[in-house]
């Protein structure tokens, strides 16, 4: 999944024959854009012949924004493709092992460093410390919202603070020595995914800390009182969770620290007033921040209590989020810090008016599923319908009742009215299709199979990366909120390292159309329901397939079940079962060396498994509770699949913003590449 602009002939070295001084890793999750000021204060740097700069970019489709100006004067520059990015933390850590020079620093996509931030970073490490941060200011301080996130989040790293050796500096724009990095071997990764522990592990080996504040870096803080409220209510609760868990807290105990919450922003104010607001250049701030700090430390202890009664809840998933895109939480004054100066604040928010949507195919699934998850959405708009059945015409007519009908394609593709199509016809007719709408200059959303063959999905994947277009393929699955709370979980290392995942997609035998009995058109459970599964493995590990190998079977037509077994680039094992004419179920379970994740889509439901369960009957009380809670929530949650609506959100937001979408259509060749690759092996 990683791959280099060294590896295609793109990197340009500026100083042959040189090694740089300093690796600066960088990572965007969707918009290459909002680097721009963040590039432009790094080429600032007096040293910048001297940095190695490393990108981690979810895809090369998205540094399709690239100038030849953004990465100029750089000792040299690479791109680390990392795939979806849900934890940025996670994302830069895996593009360590790309780092050359001695020292390692990282700065957020929202964080501008001072023109003498890399060289005062490297006069520093000349010393024995194995970490190196510095001060912290706010890079937009015109609202009280502002100030409260950052007095906050980063107070201890004010300014005003002396230098010196410390406990702890701002992980998230600090420096590191690649050799103290090194050291921490396998746990390295994992202790990126766990927010605070990486300085923790450093110490544990016997490295120092220092905070140089001689140079500091502008940080780019959410200034909606919405947005602050929610943050400070969801960090407050995660903090609760991790001091439960580290503790192993009995109820008695948490129930009186969750009584105590009304204490809390007292006790914050107080830290906050003597590591920053008491220097007398930040006194000024008091009568204007106070209001807003007030409500972010009452968010903030309110989210401690239920923290400390339920747990960390939604917490990992919010934050994780919030950490990908910046620009949503900037009221439209600030908007303007995240760029360099020529770009407009307009470039970086969703256009006016609608997305307007064509859908070629109108069966069962897309009339129950796709017209009412577009329909839903504020952002889009069906204008057009194509279908050649008519009574599957007229059906979806009915509940678009204003869009134009279409016998043929060809006539929707044509349509000047339509911004982009959804393809939910057969997969023999997806390649002739999607190149005729890309040539057209629409946006595609091709369901799955990409096509029936490689040669097919080849010829997609280079007419999209031609047509500078957003290409996604319907692995929805990914898009499921279970799934990518499990991600979270398992970057989080929630439970250990990997060993084994095993997975069941299957449907109950009903009528399907001739199509999907027929390999040869795309049907059959491979490309039908194994290609979800491939994809969803390879986005909830973080990593590709090494190999794999496919045993089918048919008990009611050619290929109805298959076995698929792969093994990931890591090692993990994968056991995956598929089938057309069995119970409805879609499942997964990841056990690893500290628990199991269980996820079961269909009731909605994702739980941890712990290495070793008591069998007190305390214990069994306890789990009978939680299973009792888990019940509520199943029955109180909207009916339907709410994956179709949140990739067709995403659709629309990646055409709305110029954005990525993921799964793209790079992803939905490598899912056909790999059970083609396992049925041939056989």
């Amino acid at each position: 999944m990683i791959s280099t602009l060294k590896q295609s002939g793109q990197v340009a070295l500026a100083m042959e024959g040189a090694s740089p001084d300093l690796s600066v890793i960088l990572v965007f999750a969707r918009r290459f854009a909002v680097l721009r000021r963040t590039l432009a204060h790094l080429r600032a740097q007096t040293i910048a012949n001297r940095i190695e700069l490393i990108l981690a970019a979810p895809s090369q489709q998205a540094m399709r924004e690239l100038r030849p100006g953004d990465t100029a004067g750089f000792h040299s520059v690479r791109v680390v493709t990392i795939g979806e990015i849900i934890n940025v933390d996670k994302a830069g850590a895996r593009a360590i092992g790309e780092a050359s020079a001695p020292v390692i620093a990282f700065i957020e996509d929202h964080a501008f460093p001072a023109p003498n931030w890399a060289a005062t970073v490297l006069q520093a490490h000349q010393d024995n410390w194995g970490v190196v941060g510095t001060a912290i200011v706010n890079g937009n301080p015109r609202t009280g919202w502002s100030w409260a996130n950052h007095l906050v989040t980063y107070g201890p790293w004010d300014i005003s603070t002396p230098t010196g050796e410390t406990s702890s500096v701002s992980r998230h724009n600090s420096s590191f020595k690649r050799a103290a990095l090194r050291q921490l071997g396998g746990s390295l990764i994992p202790a990126f995914g766990r927010d605070g522990a990486l300085l923790k592990d450093l110490q544990r080996v016997g490295h120092r800390i220092y905070l140089d504040t001689r140079t500091s870096v502008a940080h780019v803080n959410p200034s909606k009182a919405f947005t602050t409220l929610g943050l400070r209510f969801h960090a407050g609760r995660l903090f609760a969770d991790k001091r439960v868990k580290a503790g192993k807290w009995g109820f008695g105990k948490r129930a009186v620290y969750a009584a105590a919450w009304p204490l809390y922003p007292f006790i914050r104010f107080r830290q906050i007033w003597r590591n920053t607001l008491r220097h007398a250049s930040n006194r000024p701030l008091v009568p204007r921040v106070l209001p807003a700090l007030s409500g972010a430390l009452l968010a903030d202890a309110v989210g401690q209590a239920v923290g400390y009664l339920t747990g960390a809840g939604g917490a990992v998933d919010v934050l994780a989020d919030f950490e990908s895109e910046r620009m949503p939480h900037l009221v439209a004054s600030d908007r303007s810090t995240l760029l360099e100066e020529g770009d407009t604040a307009a470039q970086l928010v969703p256009r006016a008016g609608h997305v307007r949507i064509g859908v070629i195919g109108c069966g069962r699934v897309v009339q129950i599923a796709h017209l009412r998850s577009l329909g839903s959405l504020p952002g889009a708009q069906i204008v057009a319908l194509a279908e050649p059945d008519e009574s599957r015409l007229s059906a979806a007519a009915r509940r678009v009742p204003l869009a134009r009908a279409y016998a043929k394609w060809e006539e929707l593709i044509g349509d000047a009215d339509v911004d982009a199509v959804l393809i939910a016809a057969p997969p023999a007719l997806h390649a002739e299709i999607a190149l005729a709408a890309f040539e057209a200059g629409k946006h595609v959303y091709l369901e799955k199979p990409i096509a029936p063959s490689l040669a097919e999905a080849a010829g997609i994947v280079a007419a999209w990366h031609a047509s500078a277009r957003v290409g996604m393929i319907g692995h929805n699955l990914r898009c499921h909120p279970i799934y990518s709370a499990a991600r979270n979980r398992l970057e989080q290392g929630h439970i250990g390292k990997p060993i084994m995942v095993r997975t069941a997609l299957t449907a109950a035998l009903r009528d399907i159309p001739e199509w999907k009995q027929n390999q040869q058109s795309g049907g059959g459970v491979v490309l039908d329901l194994a290609t979800h599964h491939v994809d969803l493995c390879r986005f909830l590990l973080g990593e590709d397939v090494a190999d794999a190998e496919l045993e089918e079977w048919g008990e009611h037509f050619q290929g109805d079940s298959a076995l698929l077994r792969m093994r990931m680039q890591s090692g993990v094992r994968v056991e995956s079962f598929f089938s057309l004419c069995a119970v409805s179920d879609d499942q997964a379970e990841i056990t690893g060396d500290k628990g199991r994740l269980v996820i079961d889509r269909y009731a909605g439901d994702i739980r941890f498994v712990a290495p070793r369960q008591s069998q007190s009957i305390r214990a069994r009380l306890s789990r009978e509770s939680v299973g009792m809670f888990r019940a509520v929530k199943r029955v109180a949650q909207p009916p339907g699949e709410p994956s179709y609506r949140a990739a067709m959100s995403r659709f629309v937001r990646a055409i709305e913003e110029n954005s990525v979408a993921f799964p793209d259509l790079a992803d939905g060749y490598r899912a056909l590449e790999i059970v083609l690759g396992a049925r041939r092996s056989v």
